[in-house]
């Protein structure tokens, strides 16, 4: 349990570190300063500027613990305080102000420190600076238009080896050495254009985290004063490794598809490694962490709808609360991308299709924060209850929800029902009515199997390929030649000379052999194999023809059953019990033009299961409709068993809940009041063990410390992610990781380097992530995964042309992957992976790399293209545009910046695009990707997108491209020999046969500056 805690410690102090720059804040908890930098130089700030805040804080500490009164003997005092210095304050010029997020100053450069009542500074524990994250490049947030500095020069800056120092005038000196390394100017000479920097001092205390944070360290908070820890949470924090277990195959598909009862889309089946997913996923026990591993375009949306549905139609056949399930990421955008998947999930079904719930649609909630705004056509709850369930919850609209409902039931049921109630049970019993069909072809079929693999034994197997391709007409055919070889049998014995059936009798040698090769030559070019027959014995011989034939004719009565099912539920195929044919069966895919079933597992999807699920939604809505009214007027309060019972009635009509892990903490909780009627102290404790699923999307983007506390909140967990795609943006560098791992002993002082076995297991807020816990945590590892990654693994791919994701195949997956979507069409406009040469150089504008010549042929490029390009693409489609067809890419938000000024210029409306880093794109996909690299020859020594050899960066940049990647920029930054992801990709592309004749828009004496450009983009942009 210790090391449990220690490490929620760790994870908590990790996030308050990373979260502990307010960029708001008001006079309660901070202070301008007015004195000098001597002041400070010398470690000492007058204690007239800084009394109001201790008492203040007094005040607060005090009545936290309900003492409002100063002479109380449990009066509390302060005598020190931790808090940051902010050393100076930035705010846009007047002229600027239009191209900012607003006039706020920014703080970019903080240090750390403890201060003393009587106004002494002393060095904190954690001395090095603060920088806050969103000005560092990469930036998490592409609207953040200022740079100060750069992650790699922050790592390299927090390296340095210092001895202990002496004084505060020695930590003022390493703050100006730190200060210098990154950002390239002394404190005292620091400027930057267009902001009016001001040498000031902002002082504010460390206390608990009022920002986005606030939620998730609250739930450390509680759980670390847990006497029992949450089992789901335990399992995932758990450094030891389950013994591995491989996982069902396709030969047990028969065991588990009767527990496979639900589908929420007709338009997709499963395929083979979705399908191997979900079920081994139900065949789990509440307590387990369930990794996938979900490389780019292999159906992760798909295989949650799936998870989600099985249990929606799973609760309502056991007529039980509806299942609970919390859907989280670490951004807005995968959350919003998880929220549209779920509303956008298409039926066949037209008289079940939609809800019968009037103003009412999707199967998702989204759980915003309270200021959260452009929230129209989704669903949507905010804190206190604010949103679609508001107005839904009303007794004027729950009346008329009523009629509304049951004139929709009458009308697909063809019968007058009078009560919800008589609706949800007709309901229930048609669920239960599909489910008791498929559970019954599943005995149908594998009765048949046993049966027909007892048989298969008498069958000689050079006849295999026969039985193979018509099983049913072969035994019918097999029944009429036993029946034949019976007749000449019964015909040899009848002519067989007395005494050699009295010798026989007699078991005389010579006899026997003799009848037994008599008999041989009956059976000679026979179906029958005569391996374990005893042709010597007339009563054994004769018994196996009557035996087997009898045997036969169940077996095709067997047949005839099943043909029967097949027929009456319009299903075409058998099942296959083998991986190899199931993949012959998958690759007939590729020759549909739309992918649909083509085996039996699918037909069932996209039928039983579907309508299944369109059932149990309706009948959910019936449920609601009883809890409703059964709650009449009654207020839900806020205590636990009210909110578990809100929940409960929520879930009912949208199963799935969508947040972030900022937000989640925050709606799952109630209120208890530790303090007296008149002097309440009020507490939030969360509700422990209670979402029945944890779905954890883009895992592979979740830093530890923001994602591990919400396991605590569940049963049970599937983790869905990528470690060779986005990474997460790590707010802690290694060595301030090291200082933190020390101090709650989870590393020995004397250690000089993090160990690979943590970083491994992904549980470092440095360089961690949720997938790779996950993967820790989880006990399959599938045979085939060559990467070794344990959880189980999507293959099939169907995005991208083959010859484009065959790279990402070889740089990241060990080629795993199988392109499923083949390759590049005849017609097809552009090949698949093009390079265009652009000879350029790069250029630093406000710490940002760019390249002016690269955005300009770019934009040339696509004015030249745009006609050929909306026609080829755009001949089914109206108001499609190049804008809706085409998505930039580039590793530097200062190219972004540029490219979106070039675009604009030439008539392109870029709010329409996609342009950016690969975190702009990450999730999305187009016709085409242009890529531009803006480096130009020799200007570093390791390329962005080659940094330490990592895969992610273009493998998310490769794998947007449906139809044709492109490359822009200086070939031979692209060393072909090189053993790296852009060598890889230089092997890959290939060069027009010509180039292109670009028109170009601006000579080299006289254009606009990149930072002009730069700058008169971002206003809009913002």
């Amino acid at each position: 349990m210790n090391l449990y805690k220690n490490w929620l410690r760790y994870w908590k102090n990790s996030l308050a570190d990373a979260q502990r720059l307010p960029l708001t804040f008001d006079e309660t908890n901070s202070l301008v300063l007015p004195f000098s930098l001597l002041h400070l130089i010398n470690g000492h700030i007058p204690q007239s500027y800084i009394e109001s805040i201790f008492i203040y804080q007094e005040e607060k500490v005090n009545r936290d613990k309900g003492i409002t009164n100063r002479l109380d003997p449990r009066w509390k005092s302060v005598e020190t305080l931790a808090i940051h210095i902010a050393l100076l304050t930035l705010n846009p010029k007047p002229e600027y102000l239009q191209f900012t997020r607003g006039n706020k100053p920014l703080y970019p450069f903080w240090i750390p420190a403890m201060l003393e009542r009587e106004g002494t500074l002393q060095i904190h524990t954690n001395f090095f600076p603060y920088v806050c994250r969103d000005f560092l490049e990469p930036l998490p947030d592409e609207s953040e238009a200022f740079v100060f500095s750069s992650v790699d020069l922050i790592d390299k800056a927090a390296a340095l080896t210092l001895a202990k120092f002496v004084n505060w005038e020695a930590y003022y000196n390493y703050v100006n050495e730190v200060f210098l390394m990154i950002s390239g100017m002394s404190l005292d000479n620091y400027q930057q254009p267009n902001y009016l920097v001001k040498h000031e001092l902002t002082l504010v205390i460390q206390e608990e985290t009022k920002g986005a944070s606030a939620g998730i360290i609250a739930l450390y908070e509680h759980l670390l004063h847990e006497d029992n820890l949450p089992t789901l949470l335990k399992r995932f924090i758990s450094l030891d490794i389950l013994e591995t277990g491989l996982p069902f195959g396709v030969d047990h598909y028969l065991d588990f598809h009767s527990k496979h009862v639900g589908q929420m889309s007709s338009s997709f089946p499963l395929s083979i490694s979705q399908r191997k997913s979900l079920y081994n996923f139900i065949n789990s026990p509440n307590g387990t962490v369930f990794a996938v591993n979900g490389p780019p375009g292999t159906g992760k949306t798909t295989l949650l709808q799936s998870v989600v549905a099985n249990a929606v139609v799973r609760a309502a056949i056991e007529g039980r609360e509806a299942p609970l399930i919390l859907a989280c990421s670490a951004n807005n955008q995968a959350v919003t991308n998880i929220n549209e998947s779920f509303s956008k999930a298409e039926s066949n079904l037209k008289t079940l299709e939609g809800r019968w719930l009037p103003n009412f649609q999707g199967y998702a909630t989204y759980l915003p924060s309270a200021n959260k705004e452009e929230l129209n056509a989704i669903n949507y709850i905010k804190p206190r209850g604010k949103g679609t369930f508001e107005a839904l919850e009303k007794r004027e609209y729950l009346s008329g929800a009523q009629s509304y409902y049951l004139d929709k039931a009458n009308t697909y049921l063809s019968k007058y029902y009078s009560s919800v109630d008589e609706v949800v049970n007709a309901l229930q019993q048609e669920i239960k009515a599909i489910q008791n069909e498929v559970a019954w072809a599943s005995k149908l079929w594998k009765d048949l199997l046993v049966k027909e693999q007892h048989l298969l034994q008498l069958v000689d197997l050079k006849y295999a390929a026969d039985i193979a391709q018509n099983p049913a007409l072969f035994w019918q055919g097999f029944k009429l030649h036993l029946e034949k070889m019976e007749h000449r049998i019964l015909k040899y014995f009848q002519g067989e000379p007395i005494l050699k059936t009295l010798l026989c009798l007699c078991r005389f040698p010579k006899s026997l052999k003799e009848r037994e090769l008599a008999l041989k030559v009956f059976f000679r070019g026979s179906l029958i194999t005569t391996k374990n027959l005893n042709l010597s014995s007339k009563v054994s011989l004769l018994e196996f023809f009557v035996t087997t034939i009898e045997e036969i004719s169940e077996l095709n009565d067997m047949y005839l059953k099943w043909q029967k099912w097949k027929k009456v539920n319009d299903i075409k195929t058998d099942p296959v019990d083998t991986e190899e044919a199931m993949w012959g069966k998958e690759y007939l895919k590729l020759k549909e033009k739309k992918f649909g079933p083509t085996y039996f597992y699918d037909e069932l999807d996209v039928k039983h299961r579907h309508k299944a699920f369109q059932l149990a939604i309706h009948y959910w809505e019936g449920r609601w409709l009883q809890a409703m009214q059964e709650q009449g007027d009654k207020k839900f309060k806020r205590t636990e068993i009210d909110q578990k019972r809100l929940w409960r009635i929520r879930s009912m009509l949208t199963p799935c809940f969508v947040s972030t892990f900022y937000m989640a903490p925050k709606f799952f909780s109630y209120s208890l009041n530790l303090g007296k009627f008149d002097n309440p102290i009020w507490k939030y404790p969360p509700l422990l063990s209670f979402i029945d699923l944890l779905i954890v999307d883009e895992s592979g983007q979740v830093s530890p410390e923001i994602g591990v506390a919400i396991f605590s909140l569940a049963k049970k967990a599937m983790v869905v992610g990528d470690v060779k795609q986005i990474e997460p943006v790590w707010n802690i560098v290694p060595k301030i990781d090291m200082g933190n791992l020390m101090k709650f002993d989870l590393l020995q002082s004397s250690s000089k380097n993090l160990p690979d076995s943590l970083i491994d297991k992904g549980f470092l807020a440095s360089s961690g992530s949720i997938m790779k816990m996950a993967q820790n945590a989880c006990h399959i590892l599938e045979p085939q995964n060559k990467l070794k990654e344990r959880g189980m693994i999507l293959t099939e791919h169907r995005r991208c042309n083959d010859e484009i994701i065959q790279y990402c195949n070889d740089l990241a997956y060990s080629g795993m992957l199988k392109p499923m979507k083949g390759t590049a069409k005849a017609g097809q406009l552009f090949p698949s992976m093009l390079l265009l040469h652009v000879e350029g150089k790069s250029a630093m504008v406000n710490n940002q790399r760019t390249n002016s010549k690269e955005a300009e042929f770019i934009a040339a490029w696509l004015i030249q293209n745009k006609y050929q390009i909306e026609s080829h693409y755009g001949a089914d489609k109206k108001n499609i545009s190049v804008e809706d067809l085409v998505g930039v890419i580039t590793p530097f938000t200062g190219q972004k910046m540029l490219l979106i000024h070039q675009l604009r210029s030439v008539g392109l409306n870029t709010n329409r695009m996609k342009i950016g880093t690969v975190h702009a794109l990450q999730g999305a996909e187009k016709e085409i990707i242009l890529f531009s690299t803006v480096y130009g020859v020799g200007e570093v020594g390791t390329m962005f997108f080659d940094i330490e050899n990592k895969p992610n960066m273009l493998n998310v940049a490769v794998s947007r491209a449906k139809e044709t990647f492109i490359v822009v920029g200086n070939e031979q930054i692209l060393n072909v020999n090189a053993q790296t992801p852009s060598g890889l990709l230089r092997r890959y592309l290939q060069k027009p046969l010509q180039e292109p004749d670009i028109l170009v828009l601006y000579d080299d004496e006289n254009y606009e500056t990149d930072e002009a450009k730069v700058y008169s983009v971002e206003s809009e942009l913002l």
